[in-house]
């Protein structure tokens, strides 16, 4: 066995290895599934060279054509694996290469039918697709590295690299071979070293992409990726020559230099053409001298708006993913944004990439917050030995976030690693990306603000509920108070009265601690609403303020608090009672109806209109009463509603008045019956 036959078979047995890791994962998605078939086949492709008469004869083209077709399906459909915003795109995309290996695949399946071992066979179509098919591999593995998102460049890093490199070589041995007649056998034996080559590189990348989710960007234009093929090409015949220049001169190591070259160049060119540096000058390039406009507008907008909306991570707040939205139109690698204070002052709110000097303000009336011109110009720290009046390394572009002619925020950009050339359009999208971020901003601070409102209407109205019931409370006593001027001297009055002043403070304490509970709702039982009747009839006996009931509502039970359902009650009876005067009769009626507990509130005062019931007794603050407030009707109804019931109001003018409670009943208590 030779060198190159030893080679051959480690490059078996390190994917048959490869195969097995694959396989204990124990789940293969479609890509990893795609990988272990590549793998196989470069096993079986590889094991024939090492083996000569292990396959058929014209076996091996056919397993040659199978492994490299297979890995590159797979980085195509890597490219693939992306949002649906281009899935057209690149659905064609890999359908053109799988139409093209089945024609490379289909090419040697003929050959190996038709020839025999004399044959003497025609290389120039053989050797013009796999060229092709070096072309396209690489083309594949630039589109993948290139245009992987900043976060997933180090997984999918190793996968390119291997496979990048194994197509760099068939190019040039293809290539080589098209341009001399002949082909060196040592670099015939250079594939499998290049196929074991990648095997680490590849583990590399499985281990790295366990579930193979890879968030892959289509290239921006079809010249972007021309150029850099044209660029690619340029470097290959520039190898090719230092290799032919080494072999001719090596002498009896020529050829091995060659080999070392060539394999040496083609794990070198993927990294060189995958650099950020790179990729920004051919960008640049090309916006230049190919295209009237420097930006492909659609696509900058969308990735600004999918920037600005979608958080990268759970703690991405918007004022750090608009820092970031502005900094990848101009490829900034960090950033602060300040923020308008309420005093007119800008602070230093969030950095990215970015540490902020906390505490560090700029007055409303600052020169440099002035040299944004309300908004319309762009600063540029042209200077750097007259640094910006805030500390913050390689400060370059400040970018004003104006709404309405008002700079809510801007940010402040450092430098890129290379040297970027502004120019109008560049400051135009900039102004314009900074004004919808300001819209952003202030939705943001439009919410906040109404969250706040919200819970302070809350607490307003629950301090107003508060109040009111206070005041009927203040009331209750008022009444206990100068009756207790007549019957002090009674022992029963004196018990009641104890019993009413007790039960008063209770009350207002649970009320207190009510108002200091935030957001807590009293805790809801299940209640006799007749028993409550009764009990508050009999309070207001006791302070010689009797009205009539008529209880038609037993053994039954509400969900409700008892201290609202208690509320609602006062205060639709002393509504009753001050509507209709001293001489008037008040009449509590409950019954039920089918799921339902009724309870009605008469009196015979004068009645109340129609528009009135319909237009003002319900809206708060407004208040018929002289020193009322205007506010128990509508806590009433609230009340109720929160308990699932309704309030109806039921008047005409000079006869009177019946508010009408309507509460959802909650279960029957029968009784059980012994005979």
């Amino acid at each position: 066995m030779h060198l190159g036959q030893f080679i051959d078979g480690a490059c078996s047995a390190a994917f048959l290895a490869l195969i097995a890791l694959v396989a204990l994962r124990g789940r293969l998605s479609g890509i990893g599934i795609a990988f272990s078939l590549g793998a196989a086949l470069t096993a079986l492709w590889a094991a024939n060279l090492a083996i000569p008469g292990y396959l058929p004869f014209a076996a091996g083209s056919v397993l040659d054509s199978l492994r490299l077709s297979c890995w590159l399906i797979l980085m195509v459909a890597l490219v693939r694996r992306r949002d649906d915003t281009s899935h057209r795109t690149n659905t064609a995309a890999l359908l053109l290469a799988t139409a093209f290996c089945l024609l490379v695949v289909g090419y040697e399946i003929a050959l190996a039918i038709t020839r025999t071992a004399e044959d003497v066979p025609d290389h120039h179509l053989h050797d013009v697709l796999r060229v092709g098919l070096g072309v396209a591999g690489l083309l594949a593995a630039e589109n993948l590295l290139r245009n992987s998102d900043e976060a997933q460049r180090r997984n999918i890093l190793p996968l390119c690299l291997g496979l990048g490199e194994m197509f760099a070589f068939e190019l040039f041995l293809y290539a080589d071979r098209l341009i001399i007649a002949g082909v060196d056998p040592i670099l015939v034996q250079g594939r499998g070293l290049s196929a074991l080559i990648a095997v680490p590189l590849l583990a590399m990348a499985m281990a790295r992409n366990r579930e193979w989710r890879v968030d892959i960007h289509v290239s921006r234009t079809v010249v972007f990726h021309t150029v850099a093929l044209v660029a690619s090409g340029l470097f290959f015949l520039a190898v090719a020559a230092v290799g032919l220049f080494v072999r001719s001169v090596g002498g009896r190591w020529g050829g091995t230099f060659q080999l070392l070259t060539l394999v040496g160049a083609a794990t070198l060119l993927v990294p060189i053409f995958g650099s950020q540096e790179l990729r920004i000058f051919l960008k640049q390039l090309i916006s230049t001298h190919f295209f009237s406009h420097r930006f492909d507008y659609r696509a900058e907008w969308r990735r600004f708006v999918d920037t600005v909306s979608q958080p990268h991570s759970g703690d991405d707040a918007l004022t750090v993913r608009v820092i970031r939205a502005l900094a990848q139109i101009v490829d900034s690698p960090a950033g602060v944004l300040w923020q308008h204070q309420e005093n007119g002052s800008y602070v230093g709110e969030i950095g990215w990439n970015a540490d902020v000097a906390f505490g560090q303000k700029l007055p409303a009336g600052d020169p440099f917050v002035a040299a944004f011109e309300c908004g319309t110009r762009i600063q540029q720290q042209s200077q750097p030995d007259r640094g910006w009046p805030f500390d913050l390394p390689k400060s370059w572009l400040a970018i004003p976030l104006t709404l309405r002619d008002e700079i809510v925020a801007f940010v402040v950009l450092t430098a890129p690693a290379y040297t970027y050339a502004l120019d109008a359009e560049t400051l135009d999208l900039l102004q314009t990306a900074g004004k919808q971020a300001a819209s952003y901003l202030a939705e943001e601070k439009s919410t906040r603000d109404l969250v706040d409102l919200r819970i302070l209407s809350e607490y307003n109205k629950k301090f107003a509920f508060v109040v009111h019931d206070l005041k009927n409370l203040a009331s209750q006593l008022g009444l206990t108070v100068s009756n207790a001027k007549k019957y002090f001297d009674n022992p029963e009055f004196r018990d009641d009265m104890l019993l009413t002043i007790e039960n008063s403070v209770s009350r207002m304490n649970r009320l207190l601690t009510q108002l200091r509970a935030e957001g807590v709702r009293p805790l809801v039982k299940s209640i006799e609403p007749d028993a409550v009747i009764a009990t508050v009839a009999q309070e207001l006996a006791a302070t010689g303020s009797p009205i009539e009931t008529k209880l038609a509502a037993k053994s039954c039970t509400i969900a409700v608090n008892g201290d609202e359902f208690r509320s609602v009650l006062c205060h639709l009876i002393n509504n009753a009672r001050e509507a209709g005067g001293s001489e008037s009769s008040v009449v509590v009626a409950s019954r039920m109806s089918e799921d339902k507990v009724i309870i009605d509130i008469v009196d015979d005062g004068p009645g109340m209109e129609e528009a009135f019931v319909r237009n003002e007794l319900f809206r708060p603050f407004r208040s018929t009463k002289t020193g009322g407030m205007g506010i128990g009707v509508y806590q009433t109804r609230e009340l109720l509603r929160m308990a699932g019931g309704e309030l109806d109001v039921i008047s005409q003018r000079g006869i009177g008045t019946t508010m009408r409670v309507t509460v959802p009943l909650q279960g029957l208590a029968h009784k059980a019956s012994i005979s």
